[in-house]
């Protein structure tokens, strides 16, 4: 019974992160589209101002989705304990886009093979990029959390 319910309350916080991380992936690649598309369309910028405006363009979608994150483990956990998960998701964030977007062809190409439509292929490269960026972003966020709760039941026990 006592393992039937410990079973029951991991899938349920493994699942609720897995939706906080998708939510804050999603809304990582939007901001990075959104924020990417007027910069883009302007040719006569000079290199000295892209380059920063693109580094603040992909570092403040991540800020913004690790505060949002440790804004909604804060009341499952310590402090100490989200902001060490938001910052493993803002870490490996940009791990886990370098290697979705590579990947995500194949999940469009899939969908736009099966439909037989070509717009379907760019509905399922989206797809394929916001759930393999949070999928390879949920792994370091839960195992940063599994190690923190073991090491704070050690630390309670000595």
């Amino acid at each position: 019974m006592v393992l039937a319910e410990m079973t029951r309350s991991l899938v349920r916080t493994t699942y609720r992160l897995f939706a906080m991380v998708g939510a804050a992936t999603s809304a990582v690649y939007c901001g990075l589209v959104f924020a990417s598309v007027p910069l883009l369309q302007k040719p006569g910028l000079p290199r000295l101002v892209q380059v920063p405006m693109q580094a603040v363009m992909v570092l403040t979608p991540i800020g913004v989705a690790a505060w949002r994150i440790f804004e909604k483990l804060r009341p499952n956990y310590s402090a100490r304990t989200a902001r060490k998960g938001a910052i493993a998701f803002a870490l490996f964030t940009p791990v886990s886009w370098g290697v979705a977007f590579p990947l995500s062809t194949l999940s469009g190409a899939a969908l736009g093979d099966w439909a037989g439509i070509h717009f379907f292929g760019l509905v399922g490269a989206f797809v394929g990029v916001v759930t393999m960026a949070a999928l390879l972003s949920l792994v370091p966020c839960a195992f940063t959390l599994w190690i923190e709760r073991h090491d704070g039941e050690a630390h309670q026990a000595q």
